[in-house]
């Protein structure tokens, strides 16, 4: 089945287009993301590594991630990305959140969580995630200076909303 997304305009305000996920997009048109920062109980925060046959970052650890489904929220396909790449069944209550990133050609909504979380319980979507580990806020952040992944707003915003416990 094809991956629909509906489109936003540069400053996110939605447009009425939609388009089949691996479309090129216009400069002034957007999909819209989510990346999920989940923090357990005793102040780790769960990561993944990239399956190393994603198209995108292969086999880079980073957090819960992806795109926003036609006539989803962006809640919505939050708490579905943890619930199909982890397994993990989140209360929509539990869900923060902590801001939003406009670049091209994906808007990133940020999301944060503090909930029980224990790994060897995490039913892990193959095709998307080949491991989980926790790992602390100091950990989290150093992910996000690698070249790859490198984004200053992305890093300061993620530095200034998340907790260290």
């Amino acid at each position: 089945m094809t991956e629909y997304f509906d489109l936003l305009d540069e400053h996110g305000n939605p447009v009425p287009e939609r388009v089949p996920r691996g479309t090129k997009l216009p400069p002034n048109r957007n999909i819209l993301a989510v990346h999920i920062f989940l923090q357990d109980e005793s102040g780790h925060y769960l990561i993944q590594k990239r399956s190393v046959n994603k198209t995108l970052w292969p086999g880079l650890w980073d957090v819960t991630a992806g795109g926003v489904q036609a006539g989803e929220t962006s809640l919505e396909a939050a708490l579905r990305e943890v619930r199909e790449e982890l397994g993990l069944i989140i209360d929509p209550s539990a869900m923060q959140k902590i801001g939003r990133l406009l670049r091209h050609p994906a808007i990133w909504d940020l999301w944060y969580a503090r909930v029980p979380i224990d790994p060897a319980q995490c039913k892990l979507q193959k095709s998307e995630v080949d491991a989980i580990k926790l790992v602390s806020k100091t950990e989290l952040l150093a992910l996000f200076y690698q070249e790859e992944l490198r984004d200053e707003a992305y890093l300061e915003l993620v530095k200034q909303f998340l907790p260290a416990k």
